[in-house]
């Protein structure tokens, strides 16, 4: 189904939060554990992007996913995933039939969570939203290749895990 998307309409991911006009360099010892549910029907891992953006924006120390803090300091994110609706479902599914004769709009994606703590208690929770809108119709076929100028979810996530970074600077975390 997701194919179909992609040929036939045009998708976007989405950061509710900016990145700053800055990306905060910061290097932070802290031990980093990811927590997620089975995620199914994606077509990446969003704890691998996750990862992969606090390396690349944060400059965590992250090899494996987790690094021991001579300081005992955590950070421990939580990423939910935020599925189709059912009515999104069942209508992308009756438009399917139907040929995208009809237009059909689906949202969906991820809430991660980052909480920072020390000693084994959460100091603070920093939560973000990262969503993937779409649009499919017979019609936008024509314009499909402006799904290709859009943020790609490794976008979507990078800029998420800047904002976190600082956000949590600007609390004195880091």
């Amino acid at each position: 189904m997701i194919v179909l998307w992609g040929v036939t309409g045009c998708v976007t991911w989405t950061s509710a939060h900016p990145p700053p006009l800055t990306a905060p360099v910061v290097r932070p010892r802290a031990s980093v554990v990811i927590r997620k549910p089975a995620i199914d029907g994606w077509r990446f891992d969003p704890g691998d992007l996750v990862l992969k953006s606090l390396n690349e924006v944060g400059e965590f120390p992250l090899a494996a996913g987790k690094v021991e803090s001579p300081n005992d300091r955590r950070l421990e994110v939580e990423i939910l995933d935020r599925p189709l609706s059912r009515a999104a479902d069942v209508w992308s599914n009756v438009d399917a039939i139907l040929l995208f004769l009809l237009p059909a709009v689906r949202t969906e994606g991820f809430d991660l969570r980052f909480k920072i703590g020390a000693l084994g208690r959460t100091a603070k929770t920093y939560q973000y939203t990262v969503l993937e809108r779409g649009v499919i119709w017979l019609p936008l076929f024509p314009f499909a290749w402006i799904s290709l100028l859009t943020p790609s979810a490794e976008d979507a996530f990078r800029s998420t895990v800047a904002s976190f970074i600082a956000d949590s600077r600007a609390d004195a975390f880091w």
